[in-house]
């Protein structure tokens, strides 16, 4: 695998119905809502349907993010699959080139949230640099999961879904 290729799999034990859990992931122009402070700005920039914020195939949502190092990522989100309340899948342009697949399956207590995310780093200095720095951009990635893990808890928690 390239020095720039990463894949990552994520478990979130959440407690809330599976349907609740869906309904937050699949709106990802609203991830500046509980994803703190990685999600910086997320806007709904169109598809085929139209700007809406229901989540539809086809929306496009233009991101700028941020982990723990000093530097943003900008790329766009395309929605590709929606199976609810079991799958989202995305594609992504910009300074990261992914897909992402959000895989959701009820639990006795709550919903087990699978992220299978494939990045490409595509981003000049990030690219230069992975074969370097790979376990720090690893490591960054693990910063910004734990803070969607668990400003995601505490928005299903406090949200009136």
């Amino acid at each position: 695998m390239a020095a720039n290729v990463y894949h990552f799999i994520e478990d979130w034990f959440l407690p809330a119905p599976i349907d609740d859990v869906w309904q937050v992931l699949s709106r990802i122009s609203r991830y500046t809502e509980w994803w703190k402070p990685v999600y910086l700005e997320a806007e709904i920039m169109g598809s085929a349907g139209g700007p809406s914020d229901e989540p539809h195939v086809g929306q496009i949502v233009r991101v700028v993010a941020k982990g723990w190092l000093p530097y943003r990522l900008h790329f766009s989100l395309h929605t590709v699959a929606l199976q609810r309340p079991t799958l989202i899948e995305s594609r992504a342009t910009g300074d990261f080139v992914f897909r992402s697949c959000w895989t959701l399956r009820p639990e006795k207590s709550g919903t087990i949230a699978t992220l299978d995310w494939a990045p490409i780093v595509e981003k000049s200095l990030g690219k230069i640099l992975s074969p370097v720095l790979k376990p720090l951009f690893e490591w960054n990635h693990r910063w910004t999961m734990k803070h969607g893990e668990a400003g995601l808890r505490a928005y299903l928690k406090n949200s009136n879904l």
